[in-house]
């Protein structure tokens, strides 16, 4: 899913900060619908490593939930011509209902998430005389890093914001009137 035979990119890593990928399968004969976790194979992939733990839970809990958001979302996308899924519909609604909570809850920890789809054209053969290519729509849920360095600058800068400011207020300004001698007396002497 996503990649090809020759080993490129998949469509869903072209981003330098995607991490890894919960891929929406929608598997034959009755099985059920389910996500699949791809690009966090390798031990010291980020989406593995123990500070990441929470941030995974997090996501996971939600994503292989069989009646969550991102599970009903991704089942209940509009069909085109020829039962093409219109996986445009899914993403819009991830962004709309899930992605601002689950981003919320990421941001602490470094990562953030997105829908993503794309189509990937796939020959199939007629037989002898021939075949044709057909479109095969893709849907995920790709998980992001954020610059951590940067979002730690912007949490202090807010934080001194936030903090009574101690600016010097100037001494109260007595007035004294210019004719401070007594009455009667004259200023020309």
């Amino acid at each position: 899913m996503g990649g090809c035979c020759c080993k490129c990119t998949p469509r869903w890593a072209n981003n330098e900060d995607v991490v890894c990928a919960y891929i929406y399968e929608e598997c034959a004969c009755f099985r059920k619908r389910k996500y699949v976790l791809y690009g966090a194979g390798k031990e010291d992939s980020l989406w593995n490593l123990p500070s990441s733990q929470t941030a995974r839970s997090l996501v996971e809990g939600d994503i292989f939930d069989p009646h969550g958001i991102p599970i009903s979302i991704a089942a209940e996308v509009p069909k085109g011509c020829c039962g093409y899924e219109m996986f445009e519909a899914a993403v819009e609604g991830l962004e709309k209902e899930w992605s601002p909570k689950m981003n919320r809850q990421l941001e602490p920890y470094g990562f953030r998430v997105d829908g993503f789809e794309w189509v990937e054209y796939r020959y199939i053969s007629n037989g002898q005389g021939g075949g044709h290519t057909q479109p095969v729509p893709h849907f995920c849920i790709r998980i992001r890093a954020t610059n951590t360095t940067e979002r730690f600058a912007n949490q202090e800068e807010l934080k001194d914001a936030n903090k009574p400011s101690k600016r010097l207020v100037p001494p109260r300004m007595t007035t004294t009137s210019i004719n401070s001698q007594e009455e009667g007396e004259s200023k020309y002497m």
